[in-house]
């Protein structure tokens, strides 16, 4: 029987995809103890990078609130029946996730999902700033001289994911701060999603006190 070959060229392509993946699949180590997550924010988690939440002590869940469209949900207990859990990032976007019975305690936490470098498509999040935060009634949201993609829309959602508030730009607000009133939402985290002219999104953490 003949034994078909490799060819040189696509040998070498093999062996560049096996480095890339090697290179920048990471596992993200999150601490599941006290009430809180640790650390509760990775900002540079990069597409197939896994995150692992592991136990510590009490009786928790890690559990998906407000997700990239098309990534999948996950709702997992973490105690000592179940130490721990992991979750593979395929999508890029913000994930928000909580601890069930104690996210009102102010049990959450996020990771930033970008494309891995070298690959199109990976762009940086738009500076934008929230002010005062945490704020009582009025705030303004500032908009910086860096973003490249123009700003649609603001979405603005409760733990549990309900959507409290909506406004759409009718052009790109720009430098211009916008100055909301939200006096009628009660008191707690929210979560500010902001969503570019590509439909592309990201979401910033809000206390009302």
């Amino acid at each position: 029987m003949k034994k078909s070959k490799i060819s040189l060229p696509i040998l070498i392509l093999l062996i560049c995809i096996t480095v890339v993946t090697q290179v920048h699949a990471t596992k993200w180590i999150v601490n599941v103890q006290n009430f809180s997550f640790s650390p509760a924010e990775l900002p540079n988690v990069h597409v197939s990078d896994t995150i692992r939440w592991e136990w510590v002590s009490g009786s928790h869940t890690t559990t998906s609130t407000i997700i990239p469209a098309g990534a999948a949900s996950w709702d997992s207990p973490l105690n000592q029946g179940n130490p721990s859990f992991e979750y593979e990032a395929t999508v890029v976007g913000t994930f928000n996730y909580k601890c069930t019975p104690h996210a009102s305690m102010g049990m959450v936490g996020s990771f930033v999902v970008s494309a891995a470098e070298g690959i199109a498509g990976n762009k940086s999040i738009p500076l934008v700033t929230i002010s005062p935060n945490p704020f009582v009634d009025n705030l303004s949201i500032n908009f910086g001289s860096n973003n490249t993609t123009a700003i649609r829309q603001l979405r603005v959602y409760d733990l549990t994911g309900q959507l409290f508030y909506s406004q759409s730009f009718a052009s790109d607000p720009g430098l211009t701060p916008v100055l909301l009133n939200l006096q009628d939402l009660k008191n707690g985290l929210y979560f500010f999603e902001f969503v570019d002219n590509s439909n592309g999104t990201f979401i910033k953490k809000v206390i009302k006190e």
